[in-house]
């Protein structure tokens, strides 16, 4: 997973730009249907295919799951020092601790990348295939602790705004793609003899 690069989360394409092309495939999904299928089912099991195929789970984070770990690393800073008698500021390499929370999420790891809102301003490892958000905080090693668990505090709390807004936002989606996929299933059920 430290192979795996940070990405600013939540800021990239727009989500409801996303939505808005996949709401657009409802149509030739349905036009995809097999003429067999099309009269043997349903028009409810229809648009339960269209969108189950179509709809995003959202990101649900499992807290009780999560891990954490410290390291010993180095980090540049901004000192004070003394330069042949004047003082001047410097950038040196200094110890630090570097804290890893490794969270367990679920839904879909696109999610981390898709803008819905002002942009964000947190960085983390996604590993969709292991499903796991890792957020990193480093600091000097003479920082408190309660440091990094008001920064954390601070980072999960807009986290969580965001997965909310996006999980109100997905729902309002599977209700449109369920209009779309029983309006395109009757326009089509028109041009299809029975």
């Amino acid at each position: 997973m430290d192979n795996q690069d940070q990405i600013r989360l939540f800021d990239g394409d727009s989500l409801a730009g996303y939505l808005d092309s996949r709401q657009r495939a409802v149509g030739s999904l349905v036009d995809s249907i097999t003429r067999e299928q099309f009269l043997a089912a349903s028009a409810e099991t229809l648009v339960r295919q269209v969108v189950d195929q179509l709809a995003i789970a959202p990101l649900v984070l499992h807290l009780d799951k999560m891990q954490s770990r410290q390291d010993d690393t180095k980090i540049r800073k901004m000192v004070d020092a003394d330069d042949y008698g004047m003082p001047v500021r410097r950038e040196q390499t200094v110890r630090a601790h570097k804290l890893s929370w490794i969270i367990p999420f679920s839904g879909e790891a696109l999610l981390w990348q898709m803008n819905n809102g002002p942009r964000g301003e947190h960085l983390g490892v996604v590993d969709a295939g292991q499903g796991l958000l890792t957020l990193t905080l480093e600091n000097t090693t003479d920082v408190e602790p309660s440091w990094y668990q008001r920064q954390m505090e601070q980072t999960m709390n807009e986290i969580d705004r965001v997965i909310s807004d996006q999980g109100n936002r997905l729902a309002q989606f599977r209700g449109k793609l369920a209009e779309a996929a029983e309006s395109a299933l009757a326009r089509r059920r028109r041009h299809v003899p029975t």
